[in-house]
């Protein structure tokens, strides 16, 4: 699974602003994509484990 996430940055008057909002987004992105892998991991873990259970059954 991938999650793509776009935001559309406005230019504000203040170049300063502007490079602390950004910055201020990446942190969020970061925490965001690092959720989001941690999410995937964990479900890439349970299927796993629902086919072993399935494959032991059968035996």
């Amino acid at each position: 699974m991938r999650v793509v996430i776009v935001i559309s940055i406005s230019s504000s008057p203040s170049m300063g602003r502007q490079h602390r909002n950004v910055t201020r987004i990446q942190e969020g992105l970061s925490a965001t994509r690092e959720q989001a892998r941690k999410e995937v991991e964990e479900q890439q873990k349970l299927k796993v484990a629902e086919k072993e259970q399935t494959i032991l059954a059968m035996q």
